[in-house]
């Protein structure tokens, strides 16, 4: 019999297949707008509670340090327990507590409650990825990614406006209130809708197992017992040859890590402290949660763009691009934060190519890695990135009692997206090199490369 992997590359894209891809999208919505959700609060919050800039960071740091959690803890859990079951353990955690944060007392039990509403965020994120790619097909998987990055900033935007509306009338415990409903639906929905991944059930090789992935591909119209891969779609499949070689142990694995730190350290800067940010330049907190929005409806532009311009731009180039733009960016909102015209023209833009850049990153590391080491290359990334995520709020608001002016904070974010251009330029070097050398290597005859 072929294997599951085989069958489903060589299959057409099912509705099961199509369904699930459409759930994952809502969850990462849900995400996107549990994630925005504290921002948004903060700016009446500091009002009603009298909170210090130190306080706000550290209310903003408490999600990031629930994420560390759940990603490293939580997420690999699935690999022994299925995708499905961590799924709606990580939307369950998320449903409670953040309804929790809407009837918080004080900034004691809101920190409580936004670090495990956290948890189960960082659970969710790398499952929703991992469950996308394990029922697409593998030529297809880039483009399925792709779509599902749109949710995160989506949700943001249209989670966001809905938020700005019930705050408006029932004050910050709204924002909370609006993400604990979304959260739950989503978790109905990965319940009724998404079985275990066909990959997680082969790998298990269960007599349950066996028979659960035998029903689940003949429920994506694929006869499990197939001798042989003859559908004509099955040329489609692309042979992976991505694999460079690069180690976990490496200098390669430490540019990777420090590339996740300092994308999240500037992404989640925009997302988390625009609304603040603008407040303090001197717009009314409308217009604060207005620059945010048009931060994530540009940001939620950005899969298909990366999805389109990947196919005649290689990752490398794209990633440096997006990041120099992102630099320029930064530096003109360092001018215009005080011009509500200017700066929401410019909001957009700077969330498009900041959440760009970290689609190509997470399109990178596949690339840079192989598949025997890929998954820990991107967990170990995507967990060390969060003590970015963590100590950023607290050293912006920091910053902001020392009187630092919004247009200094600004500039001081070009240095971690400039650093990030010359990380992806050193490992864009290396690749090549190493490129180089292999086609220098199969070139030589066959007695050289035998003595080499």
């Amino acid at each position: 019999m072929t294997d599951a992997r085989q069958l489903i590359d060589a299959a057409p894209v099912s509705r099961l297949q199509i369904r699930v891809l459409v759930i994952c999208i809502f969850a990462n919505m849900a995400e996107g707008y549990d994630l925005l959700s504290m921002s948004l609060a903060v700016v009446p919050l500091a009002d009603d509670w009298n909170l210090t800039g130190t306080d706000t960071g550290i209310l903003l740091a408490m999600g990031p340090i629930g994420m560390a959690i759940g990603a490293m803890g939580l997420a690999p859990m699935s690999d022994r327990f299925g995708r499905r079951i961590l799924m709606i353990v990580s939307l369950a955690l998320i449903t409670v507590f953040t309804g929790f944060s809407a009837i918080a007392g004080d900034i004691f039990q809101l920190s409580a409650f936004r670090m495990l509403a956290g948890i189960g965020i960082g659970g969710m994120l790398p499952l929703l990825t991992i469950t996308v790619s394990e029922f697409a097909p593998t030529h297809r998987r880039t483009a399925a990614i792709g779509v599902l990055s749109i949710g995160l900033p989506l949700g943001s935007a249209i989670g966001g406006a809905g938020a700005a509306v019930l705050m408006s009338r029932s004050g910050w415990e709204g924002a909370f209130a609006l993400g604990a409903v979304i959260t739950g639906i989503a978790c109905a929905l990965v319940v009724v809708g998404i079985p275990n991944t066909p990959d997680f059930l082969e790998t298990k090789n269960t007599n349950r197992s066996r028979l659960q992935l035998d029903d689940l591909l003949v429920r994506m119209g694929i006869d499990p017992h197939t001798s042989s891969v003859s559908n004509g779609t099955a040329n489609a499949v692309e042979k992976d040859n991505s694999t460079t070689g690069f180690e976990i142990r490496s200098w390669q694995m430490i540019v990777v890590i420090l590339l996740f730190v300092m994308i999240v350290v500037t992404y989640y800067f925009s997302t988390m402290w625009l609304p603040k940010l603008l407040v303090m330049a001197g717009m009314s907190t409308d217009s604060g949660i207005s620059g945010v929005l048009l931060l994530s409806l540009g940001a939620a532009t950005s899969g298909i763009v990366v999805a389109v311009l990947s196919t005649r731009i290689s990752l490398f180039r794209l990633i440096t691009v997006f990041t120099l733009t992102s630099a320029v960016l930064l530096g003109i909102f360092s001018l215009v934060s005080t011009n509500l015209l200017l700066a929401l023209v410019v909001a957009p833009a700077l969330g498009l190519v900041q959440c760009a850049i970290s689609i190509g990153l997470y399109a990178l590391v596949p690339e840079l890695f192989g598949p025997e080491n890929r998954s820990a290359a991107m967990g170990l990334g995507i967990g060390v990135s969060r003590i970015g995520m963590i100590l950023m709020p607290i050293g912006i608001g920091m910053l902001i009692d020392r009187s630092w002016s919004p247009e200094s904070l600004f500039r001081l974010m070009i240095i971690p997206t400039l650093t990030t251009a010359v990380l992806v330029y050193l490992l864009w070097r290396d690749k090549s090199r190493r490129e180089t050398s292999a086609a220098e290597f199969s070139s030589m005859p066959a007695r050289e490369r035998a003595q080499s």
